[in-house]
């Protein structure tokens, strides 16, 4: 199995949890997980991730030869359709901000391969306005975790090398 990851794993990592700067080894690591084919990067979720001109965008557009096109998977196309169907039996109101997204895509995928979703949404099950990957993916038996499930059962594990900001001094590690 595989983890297919979600754009807010690339954009919470740059803005708040593993920027360039201070953790190069996270970033580095994702580069062994795409080498390997462990980590899946859509081209939807290329495609969203590469739109600006900062670093992570800089950095995603020299990973295009690990970009997987998820219309071309089997069945890719039906499954997206079922989560259409289901979102609009569901009523949700922002629903085509959801399908806008790589959000449809990769559940789509997912449910065509049988990998994980790797994404830091939480459910809200009772969530009128906006679907939740969590919950789209647990309607149709999808897996899916957050980030830390995938530090946990990646190879290899992630090493965090880099400088951390610890009580306002800066430490190297």
């Amino acid at each position: 199995m595989a983890f297919i990851l979600d754009t807010n794993i690339f954009l919470q990592a740059k803005n708040k949890d593993y920027p360039f700067t201070y953790f190069p080894g996270f970033w580095e690591w994702l580069d062994s997980g795409f080498k390997t084919g462990q980590f899946l990067l859509l081209s939807s979720v290329y495609k969203e991730v590469s739109g600006g001109d900062d670093e992570v965008s800089n950095w995603i557009k020299s990973r295009k030869q690990y970009v997987i096109k998820e219309e071309k998977a089997k069945n890719y196309i039906i499954n997206h359709k079922k989560i259409v169907n289901f979102l609009n039996d569901k009523g949700f109101t922002h629903m085509n901000d959801f399908l806008q997204k790589a959000d449809g895509s990769l559940i789509a995928y997912a449910m065509t391969s049988g990998d994980m979703v790797i994404t830091h949404e939480l459910p809200r099950p009772d969530s009128k306005k906006h679907p939740k990957i969590p919950d789209v993916c647990n309607q149709f038996g999808v897996k899916w975790k957050g980030l830390l499930y995938l530090f946990a059962n990646s190879t290899p594990k992630p090493i965090f090398r880099g400088c951390v900001i610890f009580c306002g001094r800066l430490v190297q590690g």
